[in-house]
């Protein structure tokens, strides 16, 4: 049984492992892009893919496809607001990663302290 995208999974509380780790979206707001929305998600391999939605609309397109409407122009747009997504992203990460990484310090103290006591 495949849960449904978004479900979570009764039995145990916990959400599909599909789900991305970190998604983000920027819309473009000026430009030959304009309104135009680049979104990113994390899989759990840590591997950004990018979606892109079109002004007004609600569905989300796989790179060739929003590429395959527009203008050099306006992909040239998408282009570097994908990587400023890109950065964001990363950088968001990297966060995520130090606090886990002070988390883990400070169970491990609470550990080693439990111990010598």
């Amino acid at each position: 049984r495949v849960p449904k995208k978004g479900a979570v999974d009764v039995a145990n509380g916990e959400e599909p492992s599909n789900k991305p780790l970190i998604t983000l979206g920027r819309e473009v707001i000026r430009g030959p892009a304009s309104g135009w929305v680049v979104r990113g998600q994390v899989n759990q391999q840590k591997m950004i893919w990018y979606t892109f939605r079109a002004p007004g609309g609600d569905v989300w397109l796989q790179p060739a496809d929003a590429r395959s409407i527009m203008d050099q122009a306006a992909w040239d747009a998408l282009v570097n607001m994908r990587e400023t997504v890109a950065d964001d992203i990363r950088q968001s990460l990297s966060k995520r990663q130090q606090a886990e990484a002070a988390q883990a310090r400070g169970a491990g103290a609470t550990s080693s302290s439990s111990a010598a006591a």
